[in-house]
């Protein structure tokens, strides 16, 4: 799965001038306590393995193994975005739904609802508070940067070797990630969980900026309705169509 979490805030931040209507800075949230990750749900024995993987060609092996496993996944999601120069740290919390090959629906609950939809083709992005709506395509964030075509979706978490030169440890469940392309400016991090090895946290380093997000409460193939992953703008919405996405790496 080419991890797609710290693009959960960068398509949201990357829309952000698209609004006509500026919108107040609100304080940021409390930062939810750390607390000790939430077991798998639904059918995770079958995700499980008994030994950890224990170098990085077995990890890249595991990794294709839950790619054919995985059809759907959902959970919760803890996002925290740290600017170095300015000590400024934003929280987004909300919940993430998968359904493959590369639909996707995630709902930001904090600091401000909106909602993210992808159908494989195009992305919505609607502002709940201003009932605002911004419409791309999918090939349009995937041509704007190399770095968001290989975070944007689940579904391929194999192919990260032909990618990244992959450092791994069997001890900390910590991989890191450096990817191969000449002038990438950035560096991934996934800590696994404990028997599933499913990467649930990220961290992705990229210039002065640091993107952290942690999956919880994660269920495994659970049934997702169809209708979720499609989108149709509300009445009354100001819509955004053809939003081309600015390239995001250095």
């Amino acid at each position: 799965m080419k991890t797609l979490f710290p693009a959960l805030f960068l398509i949201a931040s990357a829309c952000g001038p698209a609004w006509s209507k500026p919108k107040k800075a609100e304080p940021a949230p409390t930062p939810s306590p750390e607390a000790p990750a939430a077991p798998t749900r639904g059918p995770a024995a079958s995700f499980e393995r008994a030994t950890p993987p224990s170098t990085p060609e077995e990890l890249i092996a595991h990794f294709e193994v839950l790619d054919r496993k995985l059809s759907s996944l959902k959970g919760r999601y803890v996002q925290t975005v740290t600017m170095d120069e300015t000590g400024t740290v934003q929280t987004i919390e909300g919940k993430i739904a998968y359904l493959k090959p590369d639909r996707l629906r995630i709902e930001h609950v904090r600091p401000e609802r909106q909602l993210v939809v992808s159908d494989g083709k195009a992305i919505w992005v609607h502002r709940l508070s201003s009932n605002q709506v911004i419409h791309s395509e999918l090939a349009d964030w995937r041509k704007a940067d190399p770095m968001i075509n290989s975070l944007l979706d689940f579904g391929g978490y194999a192919a990260l070797g032909k990618r990244y030169d992959v450092a791994y440890s069997s001890a900390t469940r910590l991989a890191t990630l450096t990817p191969k392309e000449k002038g990438a400016d950035y560096t991934l991090r996934l800590t696994l969980a404990d028997k599933t090895y499913f990467p649930v946290e990220t961290e992705l380093r990229l210039a002065q900026m640091s993107v952290r997000t942690k999956l919880e409460g994660l269920e495994f193939n659970p049934k997702l309705p169809e209708e979720d992953f499609s989108f149709t703008p509300p009445a009354g919405a100001d819509v955004f169509r053809n939003f081309k996405p600015p390239r995001l790496s250095p």
